[in-house]
């Protein structure tokens, strides 16, 4: 309930539409565009977030929080009931392109001033692994789910690669 209401977390969290019944309070940014009815008579509203962000985004790792506050009657700890909202006003930089393919995902961004995280929002797993161009880098999970790569000075693109190691029984 909570993430719906809010157009920050909505935004880093680049989700780009959100489904909800036509009198669930929604967040003010989301812009309606369509509505349906089910055959049970309840009636569904697509709504549209024109700000979601690409997927990514830099951060200073010394003004980020040591925790995010948790969305009111959120009954788990998981990262869809954290409140990523007061991330929003410390972005710096921008993430220029993402593409996806089915295991890997090629960020680029602009250069930003040393020591920056990159933020990928994206479920953080121990098998995605980091490399620029010239270099393995750490991957590591942010706020309870997000994937995180402390980025060295000069790094302005990282190839992660999604390899889970086969489980042979």
């Amino acid at each position: 309930e909570g993430l719906v209401r809010s157009d920050a977390s909505l935004d880093l969290l680049a989700i780009r539409y959100v489904l909800a019944f036509r009198d669930e309070p929604v967040a003010a940014g989301l812009r309606r565009t369509w509505t349906a009815t089910t055959v049970r008579g309840v009636q569904l509203v697509l709504y549209e977030n024109d700000d979601a962000a690409p997927g990514a985004f830099l951060i200073d790792p010394a003004r980020m929080p040591a925790s995010l506050p948790r969305f009111p009657a959120c009954e788990n700890d998981r990262i869809l009931c954290t409140d990523l909202g007061g991330l929003a006003p410390l972005r710096d930089g921008d993430i220029t392109s993402i593409d996806y393919s089915a295991n890997e995902i090629h960020l680029t961004w602009t250069a930003a001033p040393p020591p920056r995280m990159l933020i990928v929002t994206e479920m953080y797993r121990a098998a995605w692994t980091a490399r620029s161009p010239s270099e393995h880098a750490e991957v590591v999970s942010v706020y309870g789910g997000l994937i995180g790569i402390p980025l060295r000075p000069g790094m302005t693109s990282i190839t992660l690669r999604y390899a889970p190691r086969a489980i042979i029984t």
